[in-house]
């Protein structure tokens, strides 16, 4: 009897390895298209800060402002804490870099006032202002000499729109996400101001909702992240 079951035996050890090798060679294949686990992913998904809790490499941050809420001169103090390495409202550490100003908000003597009043470091600070609508492919120039660690654009409500494409259009929308590859791609940061909505009902705003931008719903999905002020 046992001369006769041994080749069962091993016929059912062959055919378990075999459906072994074949699950292993299954988990394998479809495992190329599987997320990592958490612990292998750590180390990607680590942010790495210009400026902390705020900004990261790589990212576009949105700045959706009220009028008259001072986020020029807020903007002019972050560049000025990255250009120096220093903490940002005294608060929030700062990774030490160029900062490159893109002034298409306000007029030249203002912003220059701002900046002697701050005393703006002019070797570690560029400031340059655009009348019209700014050039991406002069910005795409401009990450690719590598010396910018920070890019601020202020406004996207100005500087992104022409008289055939207001903040209302989805060009606009379009133009965010060609700047938020461009950042990405280059891993430095920007942070692009922008305005609010005029309120229905005429009231005083106490608090800033995504709606509040001015411009299409669709504008928070172009982008890293959005704050208000």
């Amino acid at each position: 009897m046992l001369g006769y079951q041994m080749p069962d035996s091993w016929e059912e050890e062959q055919e378990m390895h075999w459906r072994a090798e074949q699950e292993r060679q299954l988990d394998k294949h479809e495992g190329r298209n599987q997320p990592k686990s958490l612990s292998r992913r750590a180390e990607v998904g680590k942010l790495d800060w210009i400026v902390d809790q705020l900004l990261a490499k790589g990212a576009t941050l949105l700045l959706a402002a009220e009028k008259g809420s001072g986020k020029t001169a807020l903007v002019m103090r972050l560049a000025q804490a990255v250009a120096a390495g220093s903490m940002f409202l005294s608060q929030l550490p700062t990774r030490q870099g160029k900062v490159l100003l893109i002034q298409c908000d306000e007029p030249e003597q203002d912003t220059m006032r701002k900046a002697h009043l701050m005393d703006f470091p002019d070797d570690l600070i560029d400031v340059i202002w655009f009348e019209g609508t700014l050039d991406l492919d002069w910005l795409q120039d401009e990450l690719n000499s590598g010396q910018y660690i920070l890019i601020i654009i202020d406004s996207a409500t100005n500087g992104l729109t022409t008289e055939n494409c207001e903040v209302t259009d989805t060009g606009f929308t379009r133009k965010l996400y060609k700047i938020c590859k461009m950042i990405s791609k280059n891993k430095s940061a920007c942070l692009i101001t922008s305005h609010l909505r005029k309120p229905i009902d005429g009231k005083e705003r106490f608090s800033v909702a995504d709606h509040d931008i001015a411009g299409l719903y669709t504008i928070g999905n172009a982008i890293t992240d959005v704050w208000g002020l």
